[in-house]
């Protein structure tokens, strides 16, 4: 008896201590929330340490914690957080995804675009997916600049670089060179007439079309040059016709 009555005197002070670790948890939360509302940067960085000591595979509490350690102007913080999510198996997309919402709320959308850089830097390992980030960041801020960049970044060894001609062509149209657009196989069944546009968008297709496993690109290109070649015949065309048969 007494055996039994001790094991429920263990329990019930078990319970009672979690809930007060529940409690506690709870009010800090709610504390670094106003803190982090009223833009009291250190303060609300403070809160979320002490959340991510009591519960360290919290993803949101990192982005706000990692916004906090930004808009707080320490950055080697905010990196030392992404680390520590990376040691508590947290997967780096959902840092990443998580940071991204965080910080668009509350209006800082370039602090995003230098945590991508900053973790790219220190994580060679993740750099594609990281640039495939940077790529979308920038379409959704009509960076054409940055958008060419990174799409002929993403395009090397790409299994389908459509997607990423699309987003340079995108970068073109934001920056007005519209008439250096590149065609994207599929995107019309019509050929123009003109000799100069037919070699334009079939040189171009056969470049593009190194990076195209689907053998689409190449078809396409062989069908513009092929067709210029009717018009008007020249060797370098023949060349390119006959190496594009060849693949």
């Amino acid at each position: 008896m007494y055996s039994f009555r001790r094991k429920i005197v263990i329990l019930t002070v078990a319970a009672v201590a979690l809930s007060m670790v529940a409690a506690d948890y709870g009010l800090t939360a709610r504390k670094a929330a106003r803190f982090f509302d009223n833009r009291e940067w250190a303060s609300a960085s403070a809160m979320y340490e002490l959340m991510l000591n009591e519960k360290p595979s919290e993803v949101e509490t990192y982005a706000l914690a990692i916004v906090a350690a930004y808009e707080n102007a320490d950055t080697l913080k905010a990196m030392n957080l992404f680390e520590r999510a990376q040691a508590n198996f947290i997967p780096f997309d959902s840092v990443l995804t998580a940071t991204r919402r965080t910080s668009f709320a509350v209006g800082e959308p370039r602090l995003y675009e230098d945590f991508l850089l900053r973790v790219r830097q220190a994580n060679p390992s993740i750099e594609r997916p990281i640039n495939g980030y940077l790529l979308k960041y920038y379409l959704f801020r009509h960076d054409g600049e940055n958008i060419m960049k990174y799409a002929e970044i993403m395009s090397v060894g790409a299994p389908n670089a459509q997607e990423y001609v699309k987003a340079f062509n995108e970068g073109l149209r934001l920056t007005g060179r519209t008439d250096e657009m590149k065609f994207i196989a599929g995107d019309s069944g019509e050929m123009p007439e003109s000799f100069d546009e037919l070699v334009n968008i079939g040189v171009t297709a056969m470049v593009l079309a190194e990076a195209d496993s689907t053998g689409e690109t190449r078809r396409f290109a062989l069908k513009a040059l092929t067709a210029a070649n009717k018009i008007k015949t020249t060797p370098k065309l023949r060349e390119y016709i006959t190496n594009l048969s060849e693949k």
